[in-house]
């Protein structure tokens, strides 16, 4: 697999990963290069850190398919920020990812720093010298835009409120629940975390008719009696996501004492999965 990394530290480069991979991150696909977007190590205004940047991401995206290396078709971003500021979604739209991995924090979970030697230089000069604008396109939303998102089909998003943005993307961008085939919402413990009403998060999940792949490992925050009575309504139903093939819900346990929320579930969990298995014996489990 191609890696090309950018961050506010360097210029892109292109690595060859290792075929290594943490049992704790899987990506949906056998990607061929994936473009990782670091903005973990700087802040991530593009007002603060200048147009070459952007400038950066744009060329990167522009020369994509055209500068004789594979297509971009998994993009990956890290963020330290509220959110990944829309400029950003602009300056990559020209890409037409296959999958879009959202990282609040260090964006490489299983990915180390490339220990490979680099097979293809691939430098973007952004030397202030080069004064060329560019692009900036505006958009009211929070993420993405309908260009960049009309390719996604798997979507990875790891983040305290990371079923708010899944439901804030799906209705800022219209049709991209129905077109979604891979999921994975990974949430993290937060203080401030706010989670989307639970009816609101399952009409939207339910809206994801496509879907052959879910995954959702949930923090300690995020669970409690009334949701875990919601997932064996669903799931256990042959008529929700009748296309699903492959389903995970893992409870995160942390190392000081689980709440009464956490031991529920944790008692829960175990008939939740024999459950499914009654109802619907040809979905593929993980656990």
């Amino acid at each position: 697999m191609l890696l090309t990394w950018f961050s506010f530290a360097h210029s892109a480069i292109n690595y060859q990963l290792p075929n290594t991979t943490d049992p704790s991150y899987v990506p949906f696909g056998k990607g061929q290069h994936t473009f990782l977007v670091d903005m973990y190590t700087g802040k991530n205004d593009p007002r603060v850190n200048g147009e070459m940047f952007l400038k950066g991401l744009e060329r990167i995206a522009l020369a994509d398919g055209t500068n004789g290396l594979p297509r971009i078709d998994r993009i990956m971003i890290g963020y330290n920020a509220e959110r990944i500021h829309s400029n950003i979604w602009a300056a990559l739209e020209n890409l037409r990812p296959r999958e879009l991995h959202i990282f609040l924090g260090s964006c490489n979970p299983n990915i180390r720093e490339p220990t490979h030697l680099p097979s293809r230089p691939f430098i973007v000069n952004t030397n202030r010298q080069d004064g060329a604008p560019v692009t900036k396109l505006r958009y009211n939303v929070k993420y993405g835009t309908p260009k960049l998102f009309g390719s996604v089909r798997g979507l990875f998003i790891h983040h305290p409120e990371a079923l708010k943005t899944f439901v804030t993307m799906c209705e800022e961008n219209y049709g991209f629940a129905q077109q979604l085939e891979h999921l994975a919402l990974r949430t993290l413990t937060s203080p401030v975390a706010r989670q989307p009403p639970r009816q609101k998060f399952f009409a939207t999940l339910s809206g994801c008719t496509t879907l052959r792949k879910l995954i959702v490992a949930f923090a300690e925050q995020d669970v409690d009696k009334d949701s875990c009575f919601q997932w064996t309504t669903c799931v256990t139903d042959k008529s929700w996501l009748p296309r699903l093939q492959h389903f995970g819900l893992f409870l995160v346990l942390e190392l000081r004492a689980p709440s009464r929320d956490m031991e529920t579930a944790k008692g829960w969990h175990p008939v939740f999965i024999r459950e499914i298995s009654k109802a619907r014996p040809d979905l593929q489990v993980m656990t």
